[in-house]
Order: C-alpha cells, then structure tokens, then sequence
C-alpha cells in the first residue's frame, strides 16, 4: 500500500520525527482563537487543556504522541538501529528488510503493517529531512 495513511494526522507523526531527529525547539503556537476554535469544535477537554498550556508558554522536553500514533512510534523505536548509512557517512534510509523482519518477529498483524509502514515512512522522510537541513 503505497501513500499516507488517512487515519492518522500526518502532522503529529512529523513531529514526533523531528523531535526524534534532534530538533526539540520545534512548536506549535497555539493563541486564544485556536482554542476558541477547539471549544466550538467540542473538542475534548484535554486536548483543550493541551492548547491552554501551550499558549501560556509552558515549554516541556517531552514530545507528545497522540494515542492514533502510538503503535507507529512504537515500531519506529523498535527499528531504530536499522538506518542504511552511506560510505561517506549520513543517514540513506531505513533498511526495509529489517522493517520487515521487526514487524514479523513482533507479530504484528498483516493488516496492519500497510499502515504502519506507511507512518514509518512518513517518520522517516521527516528525520531525513531534519537532518539534511542541520547539516547544510
């Protein structure tokens, strides 16, 4: 199954990937109109409470990983070890082989692994691209 997986906000999974990449200074301004919005939206009180304390400048190290995300940002720290690295040195891609074999070996269901392979590679396109950009 090639493309990105509809049932995941492919924003947060960036995220989650340039934190991962290095880049903690990344996020998201949140103002009173946003949280109005969410309030309209009937959105649920922590996400609301989220945005409130992201407005008010709270600033944390920690990277948030919305529950949808969850099992995508667990196989991705699963294959972690498994980037291909040039002769020359950087980051190429991830081994898909070794992908591959990590979701076997965790017995992840065949109908899911297109998903998740798809956020994987959503993960993994952003990493590489945070860190091309460090490294210009």
């Amino acid at each position: 199954m090639l493309g990105v997986s509809s049932q995941r906000p492919r924003k947060k999974l960036e995220a989650v990937a340039r934190y991962w990449a290095g880049d903690r200074e990344y996020s998201i301004r949140i103002d009173q109109d946003v949280i109005n919005g969410l309030i309209q939206a009937n959105a649920p009180a922590h996400v609301i409470e989220a945005a409130r304390r992201n407005s008010e400048g709270e600033n944390s190290q920690d990277c948030e990983v919305w529950e949808e995300n969850w099992r995508s940002v667990l196989l991705f720290l699963l294959v972690q070890t498994q980037w291909v690295v040039a002769p020359m040195g950087g980051y190429v891609g991830l081994n898909y082989t070794g992908v591959q074999s990590a979701m076997w070996m965790s017995s992840i269901r065949k109908k899911e692994r297109p998903g998740l392979f798809d956020d994987l590679r959503i993960i993994e396109s952003e990493i590489l691209k945070t860190i091309n950009e460090r490294n210009k």
